[in-house]
């Protein structure tokens, strides 16, 4: 302290010089590796996302840091399992579901992704309401048109039937007279 004084009189300053330790700037160093290798990595690409944010999650010192590195790596593992889930169902409305619940949970750079696929799964629903609706509108004209041929082979019978009445009963004898009468007559001109 007296150095201090008589160093600030007569302008000698004793510098202090604070010294850091090495684990310290080894962890800044090796955050910054880890930060440049997640800026190189696909956005994408979740399970290496969520790899590179577990390394960052152990070299990170401050609670924010590591409420942060585990914040991001739960999203990453949850869009990874998220991703499985689609590729693994069946049905495009839980598809449709899952993508949405992505994207939710996506960043910035990641959103393009899951729109894009959520898009994808609204028109492959279209065209397939599109295709039922085409499939069962083909459906009512087959009926249509085999209940209009069932109605038609009805009215056959039904005619044909009437004509086998008609002559049984002899309503339309009138006809055969006719022409038994023209027959006699052929006979008569041929006998004369």
């Amino acid at each position: 302290m007296f150095d201090s004084i008589l160093g600030s009189l007569f302008g000698n300053k004793t510098e202090i010089k604070k010294s850091v330790s090495s684990s310290v700037l080894n962890r800044t160093k090796k955050r910054k590796l880890i930060i440049q290798k997640f800026k190189s990595i696909n956005p994408n690409d979740n399970l290496k996302r969520a790899k590179i944010a577990k390394e960052l999650l152990n070299v990170s010192k401050t609670e924010g840091e590591r409420k942060a590195a585990r914040k991001f790596y739960k999203d990453e593992a949850s869009l990874n399992s998220l991703k499985n889930r689609i590729k693994a169902s069946d049905s495009i409305n839980e598809k449709l579901s899952l993508a949405r619940q992505g994207k939710r949970l996506a960043t910035k750079q990641q959103k393009e992704f899951w729109e894009n696929l959520i898009n994808r799964l609204q028109k492959k629903k279209q065209e397939r309401r599109e295709a039922v609706m085409s499939e069962k509108k083909a459906l009512t004209t087959d009926i249509d048109k085999e209940q209009d041929a069932e109605k038609d082979m009805e009215e056959i019978k039904e005619e044909q039937e009437l004509d086998i009445d008609k002559n049984e009963s002899g309503e339309d004898s009138g006809n055969d007279t006719k022409e038994t009468e023209k027959d006699d007559e052929n006979e008569e001109e041929i006998e004369e």
